[in-house]
Formats: C-alpha cells, sequence, structure tokens
C-alpha cells in the first residue's frame, strides 16, 4: 500500500435542498398529440417519481466539465435524451440558470447543429414556468421561479432515438471571506424519465492564491491537488437519482490555518455557525515530534488473517515514522510485552529493529487489556511532547483485570497527562462500550472494522492522518459570549491535510458599538509552539454559501453526542426529549430514535387512532415517517420491534453493540450521507416519506406534506387555506417567489411562512 497524496474528508456527507434543482430538461408541449404510451419494459424499476407525459425523455449520458480560474468559471454540459416512443417528437430544451450566470457565453449544439437559443430574464422566465405548471399541472417547475432561463427548440426527436446537447455558459462567483461556492443544478429523474445514466463531473481549479479547504458537500467526490494552486476534482456514477445539487466549495488564503466560517440565522430564535480550520498543505515540512506506542492484540481470535493484517498495517506505520519521532510497541495476549523497555527513537537501527519486531508478532491466548493499557501508557512520560496510544483488538478482556470500572480506573491512574488513546476494534466479539469509553474519556477516536474489512487499509489510512501533527491542545473562545452548544465538544488535534469542522450556535445581537463581527481565538501549540489565533467573523446572520446546511449538520453532532451519553452513562428523560425535539425537527433519524419517540410520547396526539378517511395527526404523521426509516435503516435494528431495538441499543458487547457505535459516530463527525442525503421510500408505495426545502424538513401524510416545524411547537395563527393552481395561488408566489421551493413539493402542501400557516389544498373533484 502506498502513501496517498491526500486525503480531505468533507464537511458533511448531506442532503441538499430541493431548491435550485434542474438542470437542463426538454419539455414536450403537445404530448398528450405526439406520444405514444411507453411499453413497461422500457420503464425504469419502480421510478420515485410519477412518469409525466410532458417529460417523457430519458437521460442516458450526462457531463459536467468546469473550468474555475479564481472566480471565473466556465461549464460545459454534454447531455444525451432518449426518445423511447414511437413517434417523432417536438419540444423545447430549458436550462434554468444557475445564480450569477451569464448567458451570453452559452453555446447549443443539437444533433451537431448550432441551434439558436433565446435568453430570459426572471421575469419572462416566471410567466414560461408559471404556464407550464398550469398546463401540466406539475408544480415541480416553480422552484426556478427567481431564476432567468435559456431555452431553444428542439426538433426532431426521432423516435426510438436520440438527441444530444452540448450548452456553454459562464459565471463569476463573488468570494465570501476568500470563500467561493460553485453550484452545478442537479435534479435526476425530477423531469426525465427514471434516474440519469453514465454521469461525470469533471472540475478544475486554477488559482492564483493559495487552495486551502475543498470540500464537496453533496458528492463522494475524488480530489487531486498538483500544488498550492491547482487542484481538479472528478464525480462519476453509472446511475443518479435524486441525489441532489452539486455543491463544492473552497477557500483561499496565506494564512496559517486559513479558517472560513459559515452563518446562518434558519427559523429559530439562534443562529448556527461552522468554523473550519485547514492548515496549510506545506505545513508537513514542519511537523511536530510524536511519541506513539502501538498495542496490537494478539490474542487466539487474532489468529490467522487479522494477524498478518494488522502485522502489515504495524510495519507500515513503523516505516512511516519522522525522524524526530519515538515509539514503542505493545503486544498483548494472556499477558503484555513490549518491544523496548521505553521509548525508542529513530536513529541507527531502531527502525529496522521495530519492523522485525512488529513482523514476527505471534497469536497466543487471552485478552490481558488492562495491562497492555498501562504499559502503553507507562511509555508515555513526557508532558512536553504530543504523545498518543494505538490500539487494535478484536476480543473482549478475559485474563488480569476484567471488569470494564476497573480497567477505566486503571487508565486513568496510568494517564496522569491526559494522553489521547486512538482504538481500532475488530470484529464483533468485542466490548464496544468499553472501547468506546476508553477513547471518549481520554480524547481520542473509536473505530470499528468489520470482519471482511481490509484492516491493513484503515489502519494505515488512520496512520497517514495523524503522521504529522500541526496544531495540537487546540481550544476555542469567544470573548464576546453569546455563544453554546460548540461540537465537537473535546477538541481534537489538527494534523495535516486533515480539516476541522466547529459547529455550534449563537444568539445574534450587536457586539459594542453596532459591530456584528464576532471576535473568535484559537490557542493550541502550533508546530509545537503555543500559539494563540485571533480572528474577526461576521455574525450578522446573513444567507452565505452553504448556510441552508448548517442546521441539519449542527442537529446531527448533537444528537450524535446525546447519544453517546444516553448509551454510556444512562439517559435522562431531558436527554431522551431533545434527542426527540431535533429529530422531529431536522428529520435526522437513527436506528435508536424510534423507540426513544415512543417511550417519550410526545408524537402521539391522543390515544385513539384516527377514524377512516380522516387525516392523521401531525405527531401520528412524524411516528410513521421515523418508524418507516428506523424499519429501513439497518443499524443491526433492521426489521426489529421497538422493544427489541432498545435492548440491543444498550449491549455492551456484540454486533448490536458495534454498529450502535458505529452509527453514533456517523452522526458526531457529520457523515450524514445515508442518514440526511437520501430521501427515505415508503418501500410499499416507493414514494418518498421525508423530503427537505432548504433547511426545512417535510413529512409526507398521505399525499400531503407537512411542515416539521408544525410537530414541534403548536402555531398561534389560523390556516390560511389556499387553492392548488388558483389565482390565489399565484399571486401568493408572485408575492413571495421564494416560496416556490416550497410549492413545488406537490399540490397539498401545509408549511409556516412568516409566522403564519398556509395550506394549499388540491381543488375539489
Amino acid at each position: 500500500m502506498y502513501r496517498k497524496l491526500f486525503l480531505l474528508a468533507a464537511i458533511a456527507f448531506v442532503l441538499l435542498p430541493l431548491s435550485l434543482r434542474a438542470d437542463g430538461f426538454i419539455y414536450i408541449p403537445d404530448a398528450d398529440r405526439k406520444i405514444v404510451n411507453v411499453p413497461d419494459r422500457l420503464l425504469p424499476p419502480r421510478p420515485r417519481h410519477p412518469l409525466r407525459q410532458h417529460f417523457p425523455l430519458s437521460i442516458t449520458r450526462h457531463r459536467v466539465l468546469a473550468e474555475v480560474n479564481d472566480g471565473l468559471v466556465k461549464t460545459r454540459v454534454e447531455e444525451t435524451f432518449h426518445n423511447s416512443s414511437g413517434r417523432q417528437l417536438e419540444g423545447y430544451y430549458m436550462f434554468p440558470l444557475p445564480d450569477g450566470a451569464s448567458a451570453s457565453g452559452f453555446t447549443m449544439k443539437i444533433a451537431g447543429k448550432v441551434v439558436k437559443g433565446e435568453v430570459l430574464d426572471k421575469d419572462k422566465a416566471r410567466s414560461i414556468y408559471e404556464g407550464i405548471v398550469r398546463k401540466a399541472k406539475d408544480p415541480g417547475l416553480l422552484e426556478y421561479v427567481d431564476r432567468g432561463l435559456i431555452r431553444a427548440r428542439v426538433f426532431p426527436i426521432p423516435a426510438h432515438g436520440d438527441v444530444e446537447v452540448s450548452i456553454e455558459y459562464v459565471q463569476e462567483i463573488i468570494p465570501q471571506a476568500g470563500l467561493y461556492l460553485y453550484r452545478y443544478p442537479l435534479g435526476p429523474g425530477k423531469h426525465s424519465m427514471g434516474p440519469y445514466k453514465d454521469v461525470a463531473f469533471d472540475i478544475k481549479i486554477d488559482s492564483s492564491r493559495p487552495l486551502r479547504s475543498i470540500n464537496c458537500l453533496s458528492h463522494k467526490v475524488g480530489i487531486h491537488r498538483t500544488g498550492e494552486l491547482k487542484a481538479r476534482v472528478g464525480f462519476e456514477a453509472a446511475s443518479l437519482a435524486q441525489e441532489g445539487d452539486f455543491l463544492l466549495m473552497w477557500n483561499v488564503g496565506e494564512d496559517a490555518l486559513a479558517p472560513l466560517c459559515l452563518v446562518s440565522r434558519g427559523h429559530e430564535e439562534k443562529g448556527y455557525f461552522n468554523i473550519t480550520l485547514s492548515p496549510r498543505v506545506d505545513a508537513k515540512k514542519l511537523a511536530t515530534p510524536k511519541d506513539v506506542v502501538f498495542v496490537i492484540d494478539t490474542s487466539g481470535s487474532m489468529r490467522g488473517h487479522k494477524m498478518e493484517q494488522a502485522k502489515k498495517a504495524l510495519v507500515y506505520c513503523i516505516e512511516g515514522l519522522n525522524d524526530a519521532d519515538r515509539f514503542n510497541v505493545v503486544d498483548f495476549s494472556i499477558e503484555a510485552r513490549r518491544f523496548a523497555p521505553g521509548l525508542v527513537a529513530i536513529e541507527g537501527d531502531a527502525r529496522s529493529r521495530g519492523l522485525a519486531y512488529a513482523r514476527a508478532l505471534e497469536s497466543g491466548s487471552g485478552t490481558n487489556l488492562e495491562e497492555a493499557m498501562r504499559f502503553a501508557l507507562g511509555d508515555l512520560k513526557t508532558p512536553e511532547r504530543l504523545q498518543m496510544v494505538v490500539v487494535l483488538t478484536d476480543g473482549m478482556p478475559t485474563i488480569g483485570v476484567t471488569s470494564p470500572e476497573e480497567i477505566m480506573a486503571s487508565i486513568k491512574k496510568a494517564n496522569s497527562h491526559n494522553r489521547r488513546m486512538f482504538v481500532f476494534g475488530v470484529g464483533q466479539n468485542l466490548n464496544a462500550k468499553l472501547l468506546d469509553r476508553i477513547a471518549g474519556e481520554t480524547r481520542g477516536t473509536s473505530e470499528y472494522i468489520r470482519d471482511r474489512e481490509n484492516i491493513e487499509l484503515r489502519l494505515s489510512a488512520f496512520y497517514d492522518k495523524i503522521d504529522s501533527p500541526v496544531l495540537t491542545n487546540l481550544r476555542i473562545e469567544f470573548p464576546d459570549g453569546g455563544v453554546s452548544d460548540v461540537f465537537p465538544r473535546d477538541m481534537p488535534d489538527l494534523f495535516h491535510g486533515v480539516q476541522l469542522s466547529l459547529f455550534g450556535r449563537y444568539q445574534p445581537g450587536q457586539i459594542g458599538g453596532g459591530n456584528k463581527n464576532r471576535t473568535v481565538l484559537l490557542r493550541g501549540k502550533y508546530l509545537g509552539e503555543e500559539r494563540t489565533f485571533e480572528y474577526s467573523f461576521d455574525f450578522s446572520g446573513k444567507k452565505g454559501p452553504g448556510a441552508d446546511q448548517l442546521s441539519r449538520l449542527w442537529a446531527a453532532r448533537k444528537i450524535g453526542y446525546l447519544l453517546e451519553q444516553i448509551r454510556l452513562n444512562g439517559g435522562s428523560g431531558e436527554l431522551k426529549s431533545e434527542v426527540v425535539r431535533l429529530s422531529k425537527l431536522h428529520g435526522i433519524i437513527t436506528p435508536y430514535t424510534s423507540y426513544l419517540i415512543v417511550e417519550e410520547g410526545e408524537l402521539v396526539q391522543g390515544n385513539r387512532p384516527p377514524s377512516p378517511g380522516s387525516p392523521r395527526p401531525l405527531g401520528g404523521v412524524v411516528r410513521d415517517a421515523l418508524d418507516a426509516r428506523s424499519r429501513q435503516s439497518g443499524g443491526g435494528f433492521k426489521g426489529k420491534p421497538q422493544a427489541e431495538a432498545k435492548r440491543a441499543f444498550e449491549k455492551d458487547r456484540g454486533a448490536s453493540a458495534v454498529e450502535s457505535s458505529r452509527e453514533i459516530g456517523r452522526l458526531k463527525n457529520s457523515g450524514l450521507r445515508k442518514s440526511l442525503k437520501e430521501e427515505d421510500e415508503d418501500r410499499g408505495t416507493g414514494k418518498p416519506i421525508i423530503s427537505r426545502v432548504g433547511s426545512l424538513t417535510f413529512y409526507r401524510q398521505g399525499e400531503s406534506w407537512v411542515d416539521s416545524r408544525l410537530t414541534v411547537k403548536k402555531p398561534d395563527s389560523q390556516e390560511r387555506k389556499i387553492t392548488w393552481l388558483s389565482g390565489e395561488y399565484f399571486e401568493f408566489l408572485k408575492a413571495n417567489p421564494k416560496a416556490g421551493k416550497i410549492l413545488a413539493l406537490g399540490s397539498s402542501v401545509t408549511f409556516l411562512w412568516e409566522g403564519k400557516v398556509v395550506k394549499v389544498e388540491a381543488p375539489q373533484s
């Protein structure tokens, strides 16, 4: 295995909002005259959205090629549309313009011929969108009512044939405090037949200032850097359905840490913020010397393939030690053994002797975990150096001290200098709660490797991350006050090639003299020397890049923290109530939340079931949606009744305990691609049960959508009822164009708008 040139984790794996979704699509105005029914064999299996007769074409190839030069971006889009009907069609290719796009630079080719299109401003585009909605009775286009439009006539679209479209446009991205945002509107299946096929993004970034953090908030991309000023971002998928917009962010700067700050007020009294720290890419040249003790389980259960992988991973780590580092190896089975009596400096033949020791390790019997931990911590006696313990084990303590409480007491006594312990659990036959406590109480991390996962790859990748520390013993301070609920609670060390994201809440208000900027102090050892970095960030709450995501990312981290406290220390009713409230408001569901919600009884409004045909109470709507997600979400609880799910969540050991730890870790680190990114479906109907618009969450109630805020707090105002597609409906849209993103959900939506409840209802037949 080779050392990776670069590893950068995205801020979060996030579900992007429905807002701004739609790249190019073809609209067939007279679909009722010109289209025959599509044979079932040509339809994609279980489409997420009903097949719309005015959008009958499928996209079989989709390419996005972008070149970024500082703030100027040229984007070329190549799409292939397939007509599976038996008739020649005529339609219009439409491309809602992204924010800041300049249509003067676009070109379009259809079937190899240059086609003249027209560029429409927002007002003209709005009338076209509304006209299509009225005729096609499809509200999806309403989310674009405040955007311009490129439109071109497409003819002919051959029967059972393809149309290739190529469009190019330019846009200027105005940075905010050094932060750039590139958004490509993407909506697979929304205005096409089924998901997109053969999808690829290729984005080249060329900057005149050093590139710092590069974050794709929407898709799992590959990032390749060539020096400080250039980078290339790629994404490929054979099939893409309901992924949401492609959202790429990066910042530039000469600062040692180059932090960026995102702030959003959202719809609540307090605002949300995210501060991201990213050290300079050349900081590795000045890496802080470190001391590492590797603790390797050599018990009988490690025999065979596990042992061989563990040895290779240990060899990799020792080979990667820097010249100023020191190390030791502690292996344990029935007893613990040391490679050397104390830490060994990387000099002379020390590295080669360590490698020989690692390669000669053999598995024995028994698991004396406590003695191994005590030996490792006993080697770390130099407070002024960065010191850590890396532990790999696949079993539960069976020899010596086996009580979890006694093991924790022993570690606390031996760890007088608060050294960090990073724990890797292998397989399922281990005490996950104990390993989580060891990592948590020493400000380290715990990770779990399933039986069939590659131990060598996981451990060596982790070591690459911690190989070159930049900022250690990190503390963050807000001298102006008004800040709360900052996560992670215990700040991790910051290493070369790794960025750190802090999420929190703030109380809006002016700071001395009407200044809306707030001072943030970052303290710690920077490259081994105590340093304080002072920054001033704008906390005015103006909506900026990625602001819609902040509330959900913050809520996920807090839920993860609360669930961890409940699991490890026992949960009070207050903690469970807060988990329920945040889950309802943000739609962040874990396999553990379902039983907590039912246990608290907050969502059920009354004990009597609704009468047949009557709408479900809002609490019941949320309960049904969350229960459906819980049944489908896996994590060791799939298909289990609530009582069994609760017992599994509380277990100390075994598969359920391991999966509980993995799920909590995913929430705490905002790895929310599964929980937040996908629009969960009711597997019986194929319809989504949770959807999101910006920072808002909606739950499906039959054929209607309900704003999650209405499930948390009872509104004071009466409902304003509006009939779908009526004159009043379009007057409301004209006066409130940003509400179009909500109205695009469907013909029946209930939501809060400017403090009042608005209920859109389909006309009575």
